[in-house]
């Protein structure tokens, strides 16, 4: 399993843990301490799917343009789709996969 996948396993169960612990402290401090410590946890996760998949070109088919570009709201959610596709590990694992498959 590669190093980003390992960190998503790590993310799912933190946040089960965190999910699971129904143990809340009354004093203020404390309960505001363990959620400073949540949120730095939290933050060391925050970067797994932010960068662009080196290589990725996503586009839309010449097809779709017409009607994606009809509209500014169809263009925005487009836009951020394919972004959301060009940083998607996912995307890219299956794309390593199938490059394999070929060989």
């Amino acid at each position: 399993m590669n190093e980003t996948f390992q960190m998503i396993s790590k993310n799912a169960a933190r946040l089960k843990e965190v999910r699971d612990d129904s143990d809340v402290s009354l004093k203020l401090e404390d309960f505001q301490e363990e959620r400073m410590e949540e949120k730095t946890e939290a933050k060391k996760y925050d970067k797994i799917m932010e960068n662009a998949i080196e290589g990725l070109v996503v586009k839309n088919l010449e097809v779709d343009l017409k009607t994606i570009n009809a509209d500014e709201g169809k263009t925005e959610r487009n836009k951020k789709w394919i972004e959301g596709l060009e940083k998607d590990v996912y995307v890219q694992e299956a794309l390593l996969i199938m490059k394999d498959m070929m060989k």
